[in-house]
């Protein structure tokens, strides 16, 4: 499986870097926005973090025998 950051680590890493490369440079996440992303009880439409890797690779099960027996019906 794939190893990614998840939403908190990824601003915290993105500051980080906009800092090292200019330290007058305006950081995209402030850190009212990464404390409200981090809060339980948040808008999840204003502030999401969402695991990705879950929402996209469902477990689903593929049974290919079935689907041709009932293409072939039609």
């Amino acid at each position: 499986m794939i190893d990614i950051a998840d939403p908190i680590t990824y601003m915290r890493l993105n500051n980080e870097a906009v800092s090292t490369r200019n330290p007058l440079g305006i950081l995209p996440y402030s850190e009212a926005k990464i404390a409200a992303t981090m809060n339980p009880n948040r808008n999840p439409y204003v502030y999401p973090a969402v695991d990705w890797i879950e929402e996209m690779f469902k477990p689903a099960r593929h049974e290919p025998a079935r689907e041709l027996q009932h293409q072939r019906r039609r």
